[in-house]
């Protein structure tokens, strides 16, 4: 994990579909914490889009993966609840709440 090694900040990892049990010790010497779903300034973090149900009652907005080019639809129209940040979606450039559309 050299990237995490030079990145600064604080820094937690949540898990996606390619990551193995046998990751989390290493990624504990690089990181604060490693889980499979973050809740971060009212917002879940996740590697696959939540249930929709869950943005109904717990949070207002999912920032996941997984789903690289494609996007959440709603009604045949892009959900604007999630918030695809997959490589594809974003030209492996970290993006602010600001640039993901996200107001607080």
């Amino acid at each position: 994990y050299p990237l995490l090694k030079r990145l600064n900040g604080m820094k937690k990892v949540v898990l996606g579909n390619h990551d193995k049990p046998g990751h989390v010790p290493e990624l504990l010497t690089y990181v604060q914490s490693v889980s499979a779903l973050e809740k971060y300034k009212g917002i879940w973090l996740s590697h696959c889009p939540v249930h929709p149900m869950e943005l109904e009652y717990r949070v207002q907005r999912n920032i996941h993966g997984h789903i690289h080019e494609k996007v959440v639809l709603l009604d045949g129209l892009k959900d604007p609840r999630y918030h695809c940040v997959s490589c594809e979606r974003v030209d492996f450039i970290p993006r602010t709440l600001h640039e993901l559309g996200i107001e607080r």
